[in-house]
């Protein structure tokens, strides 16, 4: 019987016995056997099965026909990475914040329109191309937070998924980054997350600036440490997308950290700055009676 000796068969015959690949259907073009990887861990198949002969590569069963799938498979990749980055990069303290979007921010009053609106157009002019250092800015539960959230929301649709976006609760980064000052390796993780991903997504939200300096209002001065952080945020992001909320007022913020911050803070904020004045504390409306 004659022996069989080609290339596709020796490399075919050494993956099969290290258990890297498997040989499975006939190549429908050449008739070469075909071969799939396979996760030595769980022995289930990790790739399409291939001709090692001819180079075809069977489709993803899922993998689209025609131009109008190919845009929803391609939206559907997008979602899923722009998901991911949000949720895995993003520092909060309650992922409530992620069901904020515009369609459930609940206006009552004029204020509350007026606030909905200077939000709107902050992501208007952002999908134009044009920088925007938005300023929203008023008492706790006015729904500062909830309308910064619902500009990233706004964002991502808008951009279908293609932008990568973040929500940073300031004082929850500051409290992580101190509590690696124990830890080398927590240190080293949130340093480099304050030097890279605050830096470097399309659309980035700064919630509850100044709220780490306590209630002594205008009194405060921010420990070189918080200064530092505030600075190395507000250097990088000069000419990026990015969203504050603060309960302080500019006079406040600016004894807390410092001209340099306020002013890297302040640029391109032109018709994007709100105060949310006369406004109720959503957040008290379920107590009353």
């Amino acid at each position: 019987m004659p022996e069989k000796s080609t290339m596709q068969e020796a490399v075919g015959s050494i993956f099969a016995r290290l258990g890297k690949m498997r040989q499975c259907d006939d190549c429908p073009i050449c008739g070469e056997p075909m071969y799939v990887f396979v996760n030595p861990e769980t022995g289930k198949d990790r790739s399409m099965p291939a001709c090692m002969a001819c180079g075809h590569k069977e489709a993803r069963k899922d993998a689209p026909t025609n131009e109008s799938e190919s845009i929803n498979w391609q939206l559907k990749a997008n979602k899923s990475d722009a998901l991911g980055y949000m949720r895995n990069s993003s520092v909060i303290t309650d992922p409530d914040v992620y069901n904020k979007k515009f369609n459930n921010f609940i206006t009552r009053t004029k204020e509350q329109e007026e606030a909905k609106a200077v939000a709107k157009r902050v992501v208007d002019d952002m999908m134009t191309g044009e920088t925007v250092h938005a300023i929203f800015t008023g008492p706790t539960g006015t729904g500062k937070s909830h309308l910064a959230m619902a500009c990233l929301w706004e964002v991502l649709e808008r951009s279908w998924f293609k932008q990568h976006v973040m929500f940073v609760d300031f004082r929850e980064l500051l409290t992580k980054t101190k509590q690696g000052f124990h830890d080398d390796a927590a240190f080293k993780q949130y340093s480099q997350f304050v030097a890279d991903e605050i830096q470097k997504a399309d659309v980035v939200v700064i919630d509850d600036l100044g709220s780490e300096a306590g209630d002594d209002v205008g009194s405060y001065q921010s420990s070189q440490y918080n200064m530092d952080v505030a600075t190395r945020i507000f250097q990088g992001r000069a000419n990026k997308n990015t969203i504050v909320t603060t309960n302080r007022s500019g006079k406040e913020l600016k004894k807390i950290y410092g001209s340099r911050v306020i002013s890297r803070m302040s640029a391109h904020t032109q018709n994007h700055v709100m105060l949310f004045e006369g406004m109720p504390d959503h957040r008290l409306e379920g107590m009353k009676a």
